[in-house]
């Protein structure tokens, strides 16, 4: 199974992004703070999106667990199927 992995440059423009929205709350901004890194906008969507941040939260290791126990239960043909169309997109 593949698993999601989250570049660092995301981690640090996620985080300067939450820090921003914080400080405009309280009437500041990062740009009060010339020692600190401004985001990078063009990711900001991907952030705004309760949808895609709940997506990036999943258990990992548990999903990897209910993979293995479902694989185990498919017949020849589905797990012939399912190769294929991995072998496709991957």
């Amino acid at each position: 199974m593949v698993g999601l992995t989250i570049e660092d440059t995301q981690i640090q423009n996620f985080c300067l992004l939450q820090v921003k929205d914080l400080l405009i709350s309280n009437g500041k901004s990062l740009k009060d703070f010339s020692s600190l890194p401004q985001p990078i906008h063009s990711d900001s969507f991907i952030y705004e999106n309760g949808f895609i941040i709940d997506e990036l939260n999943y258990d990992k290791i548990k999903m990897s667990e209910m993979y293995s126990f479902l694989f185990q239960s498919l017949t020849t043909e589905q797990v012939d199927v399912y190769e294929n169309i991995m072998t496709t997109i991957l």
